[in-house]
This record gives structure tokens, C-alpha cells and sequence, in this order.
């Protein structure tokens, strides 16, 4: 009973409960069933499950279609959802070619997962850095990687007691991320002192957080930090190597001269080193194909209208705000109109004579005017209505009113 008072009155933390467990536990094996999918059944009984918690998470009326809830709470329906879930699973785990609407996916231009448990944990390397400065004796080697509209660079730069001696350019392919640039530099770092003979103490310095504290950690699931992993490991058995990182553009003459043939790397007339699409790309792209479909479902329904009215447009957006706004923006609440419609009452006249929609309280009203007046909006573009929040009280004032004239019902 707690919970439920809680969370019946905070429905952005019930929307993040309901992404964070209530959705992944509905969906769980979804790789052994995803292929059921094209069942209407079970597409079905998916959108019927979901309706519940977004009931709980808008406040609105029970009789609201549940393609209109899913609008209002920003969740995509959860067939569409389980599909792209299980498009994941065949690309990445499976390694199987995907197909969703028209869209083709294939196995081969994307990462795999790295599987954890099939390492020894003893060979859970840890690769530790430090934040220190360069010292300007010894090798100091630079990595940085950059990305200039569509084009990825990396670069390298080897410094000898103060003096650079080497830089090496690379640019990687045009749908790369900065993460894997900063990958491929460090990977250029360690090829590079595979050929030095030379038995100096070499330090690499990285402006990249994030690459050397996925080296740092035992558990990273990307199999690119793996093979940089493997790689500094091999190089360390006979070499005294450390990573540092270095606070970038602040002067360090290493890390800008790295900047400098980073940015000069993505102007080579071609692609030096073809890099497969990461995962976070793989969601992307589905999501993108997903929302498009998404879409197209909302605004070919004949479900839901006086809310598409307000909302054309989908989107994972939270669209919630009191309950009375919410029978507002869904035509379903104490409106003459509604209980005439589900046979509740025998008219659908106002106190003023006219019809009792939302519309008629917004323009045309006269019980309403001296608020209806004071609205921001146009009339023929309700959208408009929501997006100025001086609107927000006053909307919420008009339909307490017209709640107030309603039958006791």
C-alpha cells in the first residue's frame, strides 16, 4: 500500500522503474521467442501487458487507447520493442543477419560481444593509469583521435627526450566513433614500441578517460579494449611501460602536436584502417527504424485522435503533467461529450448549450472565456497549446471548472 500511494503520485519514477526493471523482465529470453514476433497473438498480448504500468505512469482514463498511453508516457510499444531486442540478439550474440521493416542488418559490419565468461578470470588483465604530466626525457608517446563532420582520424607522435622523432596519421572509416579512434591511437602506440630496441622507460599519454578506464577495468565486455589489452600486456612482459592520461588542449606540447596530425589524419584522400560499427550503432539504427514504424502506426490509427490532435508526433519524451491536463489532451474525462459517447449520459450539450469537447471549452466556450482568453495557443494548432508553460495552470483551472458542472457520475 506504501508503493502503490508512492509511486501512484510520481510517475517519472514509476516511467524509470517501469524502463528499468518492469521492461527488461517482461523481455527476458527474448532471444528463445523473438522469432514468434510475427504472431499477432503475441504482439497482442505484449501491448496488453504493457498497458498497466502506463495507466499507473499517465494517470489517465482506463477507457484511453493503450496506442495513445504509449505516446503520453514516451514508451514505444512493446512488440516494436521486443522486435528490436531480438534484432540485437541475432547481430550480436547470434551473428546472424537482421532484417526489421526494410532494413537490412548484417552481422559482419558490426562488433560482436566479448564473452566474459569463456576467460579464465586470471586473465582478467587490469591495465592501471595515472594522471602525471610529460617529464620531457625518455620516449613520451601521444595518442589522440578526432572526428571532423563525417571523416575519424588518429595519430601518434613519439617525443625522445623532449625532441619528437615520429608521428604516424591514420584515418579510420567514415562511420567510426572517437572512442575507436582513441583505440586505434593507443594501438599505434603499442605496435610502435614492438619495434623500438632501445630499452628507455616509455610512458603513453592518452586525453581519453574513457579508454583508459576501460583498460583499468576487469569487466569491460568491448572487445576492442581486449585486444588493446592483450597487446599492452604482451608489450609489458619486456618492456617498462605506463599510461598516463593528460588533460587536453591546456598546452601540453605532446597532446596538441597529437591534436594537430589527429585533425590532419581525417583529410587523407583515403580510408587507412576499416573498423567494424560498434554496438551502440547497432541500437541506434534500430531504434531510428523502430520509431519510424512507431510512427507510422500512430498516425495511421483510427485509436486515439483528440490526443494525436495535441501530439502528432512520437517520441521517448515524457509527456505528463497533472490529471486533469491529461483528460484534457486525451478527450477522455468529465466532458459531456465523453459520457454521452460511452452511453454514460443522453447528451453531450454543455451548460452554455453547445457540444462539451475539449475543443468548445478551449474557443468557443462563454463559461470559459475569461480563461479560454488568456491561453497562448493557436486554435488550429493544438500542439501549441502545451508548449508555453504559462498555459499549464490555466488549463488545469479550466477543467477543474468544467469539472465542477459534470454530474455526480
Amino acid at each position: 500500500m506504501v508503493a502503490e500511494r508512492f509511486y501512484s503520485r510520481r510517475g517519472r519514477l514509476f516511467l524509470r522503474l517501469y524502463r528499468g526493471a518492469l521492461e527488461p523482465f517482461i523481455l527476458y529470453g527474448n532471444g528463445a521467442w523473438g522469432h514468434r514476433l510475427r504472431l499477432q497473438r503475441i504482439r497482442t498480448t505484449l501491448n496488453c501487458i504493457q498497458r498497466k504500468p502506463l495507466l499507473r505512469i499517465t494517470r489517465a482514463y482506463r477507457t484511453v487507447s493503450t496506442m495513445a498511453l504509449q505516446v503520453l508516457a514516451g514508451v514505444m510499444p512493446l512488440d516494436l520493442k521486443a522486435k528490436g531486442v531480438f534484432a540485437k540478439f541475432l547481430v550480436s550474440v547470434a551473428r546472424i543477419n537482421a532484417k526489421i521493416g526494410s532494413v537490412t542488418l548484417r552481422s559482419a559490419d558490426y562488433l560482436g560481444r566479448f564473452k566474459l565468461t569463456e576467460v579464465h578470470p586470471l586473465s582478467w588483465h587490469s591495465i592501471p593509469f595515472s594522471i602525471q604530466e610529460p617529464m620531457g626525457f625518455d620516449f613520451e608517446l601521444f595518442t589522440d583521435g578526432s572526428k571532423d563532420a563525417d571523416r575519424v582520424g588518429s595519430s601518434l607522435v613519439v617525443f625522445y627526450h623532449g625532441t619528437e622523432i615520429h608521428h604516424e596519421e591514420c584515418r579510420l572509416s567514415d562511420h567510426a566513433f572517437v572512442f575507436q579512434a582513441e583505440s586505434h591511437g593507443l594501438r599505434m602506440a603499442l605496435n610502435y614500441v614492438a619495434t623500438l630496441r632501445a630499452w628507455d622507460p616509455i610512458r603513453i599519454f592518452s586525453d581519453s578517460q574513457s579508454l583508459l578506464k576501460a583498460l583499468a577495468s576487469h569487466t569491460t565486455g568491448d572487445p576492442q579494449v581486449w585486444e588493446l589489452k592483450t597487446l599492452c600486456h604482451a608489450a609489458r612482459d619486456s618492456r617498462h611501460i605506463t599510461l598516463h592520461w593528460v588533460k587536453t588542449h591546456v598546452g601540453t606540447l605532446g597532446n596538441e602536436t597529437a591534436d594537430f596530425y589527429a585533425k590532419q589524419a581525417v583529410h587523407r584522400p583515403v580510408v587507412d584502417f576499416p573498423v567494424l560499427r560498434p554496438i551502440s550503432m547497432l541500437r541506434r539504427q534500430i531504434t531510428q527504424v523502430l520509431l519510424a514504424q512507431w510512427q507510422d502506426r500512430w498516425s495511421s490509427t483510427d485509436k486515439g485522435r483528440q490526443t494525436a490532435e495535441f501530439f502528432p508526433l512520437v517520441s521517448f519524451e515524457p509527456l505528463l503533467f497533472s490529471a486533469r491536463i491529461i483528460q484534457l489532451r486525451t478527450g477522455h474525462g468529465r466532458f459531456p461529450e465523453y459520457f454521452c459517447r460511452f452511453a454514460i449520459s443522453d447528451t453531450d450539450a454543455c451548460v452554455c448549450g453547445g457540444t462539451g469537447t475539449v475543443r468548445h471549452y478551449l474557443g468557443s466556450c462563454p463559461l470559459t472565456l475569461d480563461l479560454s482568453s488568456r491561453l497562448q495557443f493557436d486554435i488550429n494548432r493544438l500542439p501549441t497549446l502545451l508548449s508555453t508553460p504559462a498555459n499549464l495552470p490555466l488549463l488545469d483551472e479550466l477543467v477543474s471548472r468544467v469539472i465542477g458542472w459534470a454530474p455526480n457520475m
